[in-house]
């Protein structure tokens, strides 16, 4: 693998022509909320927040098992693998917890995920251990607006920020920032 794009959630992506991208992609969290719209389907699909941390823990598994079911090659956390369970297309890594604002970790962990901010970074990671040589963003408009008004999901674009900041200086690889508007 050479090139990885990373697909974010942000409201660009209404925008942004995914089906013309050629290269391996790593989604986050409810892109399945665009596949109506577009043909398009991530190549990986990963999302590694704490299952306790969302407003509806049966809508959050149920995501994750769409994912699963669509035959999408998931990287999830290590701790899910009890609920879960084994699957051809599903990877466990162990991830690190850093989600207070209050706490930045002072770098990466790699092969373990560290998913401090965002599940982005923990997409990027994914992306270096599997072996791109370079990672392109898109959809990663970092403003706190989803693709679709029917997202739930936290607004926390200074924490975001932050954890991309982190990316940017952790990364073993170039980070490049293609997101339309971005």
């Amino acid at each position: 693998m050479t090139i990885a794009v990373v697909v974010g959630n942000g409201e660009s992506l209404r925008h942004t022509p995914l089906e013309k991208i050629k290269h391996p992609t790593f989604a986050v969290n409810r892109i399945h909320k665009l596949y109506p719209f577009t043909n398009w389907r991530p190549t990986y699909y990963v999302r590694t927040e704490p299952v306790g941390g969302t407003d509806d823990p049966d809508e959050f598994h149920e995501e994750c098992r769409l994912h699963v079911r669509l035959g999408e090659q998931c990287t999830f956390p290590k701790i899910w693998k009890e609920w879960l369970g084994e699957h051809p297309n599903v990877t466990y890594r162990n991830t690190c917890r850093h989600f207070s604002r209050n706490y930045m970790p002072s770098g990466w962990h790699l092969p373990m995920l560290c998913d401090y901010g965002t599940v982005i970074t923990a997409a990027i990671q994914e992306a270096v251990i599997r072996g791109t040589s370079e990672i392109v963003l898109v959809g990663c408009d970092l403003t706190g607006l989803h693709f679709t008004k029917d997202y739930k999901g936290a607004i926390q674009s200074e924490l975001w920020l932050k954890a991309h900041e982190l990316a940017k200086r952790e990364c073993p690889v170039p980070i490049y920032n293609a997101t339309i508007g971005g």
